[in-house]
């Protein structure tokens, strides 16, 4: 050991503790010091042994600030390759999307990648100097790299926290063919490990609930809102506009659904992501929403139907077709978002999302588009069929209506047919007192011989008559 004051060497007594590795020889020091009533100060040497996760552990870290270097070693109890490197505070893997400096260990060696995007890297310059070993089931890396950064490479500030990620490939992995089998995220003062090593855990409750609420609004409420709108206005036996009080009352849950979610989708992707459309499905699905967002708006300048009999204005042609046309282009766009949004997820492997997320957007948005389809398929071979009836609230189905005959007629239990009843006859009256009186209708100057035969609503007689 080298005195703090330089020069010489001496020979001291000191206080070593550590850890004792797995193969119940190798010591990993965590600091060393000169004992009580040593004769000389030593300068304490760097902590060693500090564990990331899942067997990976940070050995030793020297750091040169004079000649601007640290030299770094890596241990993973597993044989598969070794990933280790700083990135930007509060983001993952791609540094959200402003990279991450990442050394990686392999079979060929030791390779530094500057990783962007959630794939395989490939293309990694070799680190001089650096070492890779896979030996007895185990993985360890060390490397030299500057303190200070530069292009493609991110700064370490000894004395500071850093944001560091750590990777492991499967035992049978040792190229870098496939994703990691874990990973993990820890801040630690890479000149200090004696302060510890804090672990850094990701909420994706945003990305969750961009997720259920989406699948919800354009899996369910955007086609199921559309098919009511084309398939239940004549549905028999329903109360007017009943249709499109469901259709309304469905598109207006969707359109506050997608709102939710797409907050929460660009909430997460601002700490995230270098952008908010750097994948397809973030296209497919801004399309969707914007078309399906300003389908309300549209809908209250919508001009007054014809009255019946009347020929549809031009301005209600117009607007009928770019309603009807864009609510269409929503609704397979939103479909064609939830299929790109799962295998978005899935093609990530683990890294950012659980694939359970992609599992729980295809299973519910899949969900609502296969009944809307098997509802429009129905509705295509029975109009009114019992679900159009019950959306719109026409009830039982009425039978059709019998052609009425004159043979039928009422008959008592147990008995013969009755007979028709009598149809009306005009009714003759020898006298005008015996006709009542709603039945009579007197031509004007009627003449009677004897004044008492008039009726008492007046009379005429010839004249000279007393």
């Amino acid at each position: 050991l080298k005195a703090a004051e330089g020069g010489g060497r001496r020979e001291v007594v000191v206080d070593a503790e550590g850890t004792l590795g797995s193969d119940g020889e190798t010591l990993s020091l965590s600091s060393i010091r000169a004992a009580a009533g040593g004769s000389a100060t030593t300068t304490p040497m760097p902590a060693m042994g500090q564990l990331l996760g899942s067997g990976v552990t940070i050995k030793s870290a020297v750091v040169d600030k004079g000649l601007d270097k640290v030299t770094v070693t890596v241990k993973s109890e597993s044989s598969g390759w070794l990933a280790f490197g700083v990135t930007k505070s509060g983001s993952g893997m791609t540094g959200g999307g402003g990279g991450s400096d990442v050394m990686v260990c392999t079979s060929q060696g030791v390779k530094r990648y500057w990783i962007t995007e959630y794939k395989v890297p490939t293309d990694g310059t070799d680190v001089a100097d650096a070492t890779c070993s896979m030996v007895g089931g185990t993985t360890e890396m060390t490397f030299t790299r500057t303190l200070s950064g530069g292009s493609r490479q991110r700064e370490i500030n000894p004395g500071k926290e850093n944001t560091w990620i750590w990777a492991i490939g499967n035992d049978d992995d040792t190229t870098l063919a496939r994703y990691h089998k874990a990973r993990g995220t820890a801040e630690l003062d890479i000149g200090d490990l004696d302060s510890g090593v804090k672990a850094v855990t990701r909420s994706n409750a945003a990305m969750w609930a961009h997720v259920a609420f989406m699948a919800v609004a354009a899996g369910w409420c955007w086609p199921w809102g559309s098919a009511i709108a084309a398939r239940t206005k004549n549905v028999i036996g329903a109360p007017q506009g009943a249709w499109f009080k469901a259709h309304r009352i469905i598109q207006v849950v969707g359109w506050l659904f997608a709102l939710i979610g797409v907050a929460c989708g660009v909430a997460f992707v601002d700490t995230t992501f270098p952008s908010h459309f750097i994948y397809s499905h973030t296209i497919v699905g801004l399309i969707a929403f914007v078309l399906a967002f300003l389908q309300p708006l549209n809908a209250a300048i919508r001009p007054h139907p014809a009255q019946e009999g009347q020929p549809k204005t031009t301005a209600r042609a117009v607007w009928e077709f770019v309603h009807k046309f864009s609510g269409w282009v929503a609704v397979w766009m939103g479909f064609g978002a939830i299929i790109s949004g799962g295998i978005l997820v899935l093609q990530l492997d683990g890294t950012l999302f659980p694939d359970s997320m992609a599992i729980l957007g295809l299973v519910v948005g899949m969900a609502g588009f296969f009944t809307y389809l098997c509802f429009v398929a129905l509705t295509l071979v029975n109009p009114n069929n019992a679900i159009s009836r019950a959306i719109v609230g026409a009830g039982a189905a009425a039978p059709p209506p019998k052609e009425p005959s004159r043979e039928m007629h009422h008959q008592p239990a147990g008995g013969a047919p009755m007979a028709p009843p009598p149809m009306p006859q005009q009714q003759m009256y020898n006298h005008p007192m015996q006709m009542p009186q709603q039945q009579m209708q007197m031509p004007q100057q009627q003449m009677y011989y004897n004044p008492m035969q008039a009726p008492n609503a007046g009379y005429a007689v010839p004249y000279g008559h007393p």
